[in-house]
């Protein structure tokens, strides 16, 4: 006699449940995202900061063996190569390169790893205020020596750039840009980096487009130097 097989007995989902699950997912995904992202730029931004702290201990190092005088801005008399100190800080990370007119002579090490921006240095600007640390060649500045800084640890050397075309910035034209956030990283002489905390800008803010904004003159005070 044969005897029937049972069957099992299946409960699938109604479609009602189905909606429901992919609404719990939909929500836990909207959830977590954005904690995911803000995750990965807090990694990126740390990032940054270790490259700028990398920078000031390669500069420092390179005081360390010229006398205590920091690198000229660019060492060639038209001045086409507008980022020596960048390039001396990848001759003291092992990244060293080959010294040219073209940007991709500028180590990994000094550019931030969010935009592939190169970070700015402090260049010397030769008027009443006299301030900045990188002279050009030729330039009727006076190479800048580790001993006219008064207050290393609070001389912004490298920051992250803004949108223009020079590698360096200076008090009143600032050049600096917010990359990650509201916040700029900056490293100081004495080789300790920074990070700024500016809540009421915001991310992409360009120092050097709203430069005429108040208290921009105070980011580098010119106290920080003797001469």
């Amino acid at each position: 006699m044969k005897t029937k097989r049972r069957q099992k007995d299946y409960n699938p989902f109604t479609l009602i449940e189905l909606l429901v699950v992919i609404a719990i997912i939909a929500i836990l995904a909207a959830l977590l995202l954005p904690a995911l992202k803000q995750a990965r730029e807090a990694a990126v931004a740390s990032n940054c900061i270790s490259n700028l702290r990398q920078c000031g201990m390669a500069l420092f190092s390179y005081l360390s063996d010229n006398n205590e005088v920091f690198p000229l801005q660019s060492n060639m008399a038209n001045g086409s190569n507008d980022w020596q100190p960048q390039i001396e800080v990848g001759n003291y990370t092992n990244q060293k390169v080959v010294t040219g007119s073209s940007t991709s002579s500028i180590p990994q090490i000094a550019r931030c790893p969010k935009r592939n921006n190169v970070y700015a240095s402090h260049v010397y600007q030769a008027n009443s205020k006299k301030y900045g640390l990188f002279t050009y060649i030729g330039s009727d500045a006076p190479l800048i020596s580790l001993k006219n800084v008064s207050k290393p640890s609070d001389m912004i050397e490298f920051a992250e750039k803004g949108k223009a075309f020079t590698m360096w910035f200076r008090q009143n034209y600032r050049n600096l840009q917010l990359t990650h956030g509201r916040i700029l990283n900056v490293v100081y002489v004495d080789g300790h980096a920074e990070v700024f905390s500016c809540p009421l800008l915001y991310e992409g803010y360009d120092m050097y487009e709203n430069r005429t904004v108040p208290g921009n003159d105070s980011l580098i005070p010119t106290k920080n130097f003797t001469w």
